[in-house]
């Protein structure tokens, strides 16, 4: 579009508008939709248009991968390109300047095929021809899909990346799910809320590759650098601040503003206070505790830990690390008790 349209710098209004019938006589074939399937991206210019989304809102995290490029923002950022210069548009922050001569045309593409799609945004994908080509050459005899559930893919593989204590993740894990079950009627939150939790669970340890002092919070940065595939960019946030929060601090969702909302703080509150319960409990890394009962009145919250031993250790740690911050989330007062199983 640039090499037969653009004779001038900037572009001028009839150049701009050869550029919009020819895109749309050409997308023609494509029927009109009404907006009800996702839209996703790849490639250098749509990354590019997406950074410049992102440097305009002061996106927090490091991957764009799944980040939304909405089709009001995609139209600033046409505005702007149509009135610089080349020289001018280099300079734009997050366009990469090698990319400057063509990211106009681009960017009407993109705009045109959204419009034509009837969609308000597209998710943009940080893969591109080099992984379509590695699935196509090393994976060709796999049944599709590849990878049936991209999200628990996602979050196993980023686990093993850092090598963590995946016996302890797992029990972490395990406790937080019965303990998000059995208070549902408390807290009302449902399967959305639960997959967070689960892959906090297993992510809550990463930054111990880094130093164990302030694991929690390398553990969220970690995050925020590498991503999380099928995860929208609210959720990665919230994933990355329960793990932030997993052992100490009062839940907080300041470090993300523009992605989470009050609801959100409420959210990250109560499932803060459940995996850090399931953490202590777990305190040992043996699975001493096996299992947790929960009940609960109009005053208390009891949790009968089910355990060979007695989990002295383990209550210790849970009643003076997670019980306060349990006790706030539900209103109850949090007592704890001992099941003997056998062995």
């Amino acid at each position: 579009m640039t090499d037969r349209f653009v004779r001038h710098d900037p572009i001028s209004d009839s150049e701009y508008a050869e550029i919009e019938k020819e895109i749309r006589r050409q997308i023609e074939i494509v029927p009109k939709g009404k907006g009800k399937l996702p839209l996703s991206g790849l490639g250098g210019t749509i990354r590019n248009l997406a950074t410049v989304e992102a440097e305009r809102m002061d996106y927090p995290l490091e991957t764009l991968h799944g980040f939304s490029l909405t089709k009001k923002e995609l139209q600033k950022t046409i505005r702007e390109l149509k009135r610089l210069p080349l020289a001018k548009r280099e300079r734009i922050e997050g366009l990469n300047p090698d990319r400057a001569d063509i990211i106009l045309a681009g960017a009407i593409v993109v705009r045109e095929v959204m419009e034509r799609l009837g969609v308000k945004e597209m998710q943009v994908s940080e893969s591109g021809l080099r992984e379509g080509l590695f699935y196509e050459r090393f994976l060709s005899d796999q049944a599709e899909p590849i990878i049936p559930d991209i999200r628990e893919f996602g979050v196993l593989n980023l686990d093993r990346n850092y090598d963590t204590d995946q016996s302890h993740a797992e029990q972490v894990r395990h406790l937080a799910f019965r303990l998000f079950d059995q208070t549902t009627g408390l807290h009302g939150y449902g399967p959305k809320e639960r997959d967070l939790l689960g892959a906090a669970a297993l992510l809550h340890d990463l930054g111990m590759v880094i130093g164990y002092a302030n694991h929690h919070k390398h553990s969220q940065t970690l995050i925020e650098h590498n991503g999380l595939p099928g995860y929208k960019p609210h959720e990665a946030a919230l994933i990355a601040l329960l793990t932030r929060f997993h052992r100490k601090g009062k839940p907080d969702v300041s470090d993300y503003p523009d992605l989470l909302d009050s609801g959100d703080g409420k959210r990250l509150t109560c499932l803060s206070a459940l995996l850090r319960t399931a953490e202590y409990l777990e305190r040992g890394r043996n699975s001493v505790v096996a299992d947790v009962r929960v009940m609960w009145d109009e005053t208390t919250l009891r949790l009968s830990l089910v355990s060979e031993t007695s989990p002295a250790v383990e209550i210790w740690a849970a009643e003076r690390n997670a019980t306060p911050l349990l006790e706030t989330v539900f209103n109850l007062r949090v007592v704890f008790d001992t099941v003997l199983s056998e062995g």
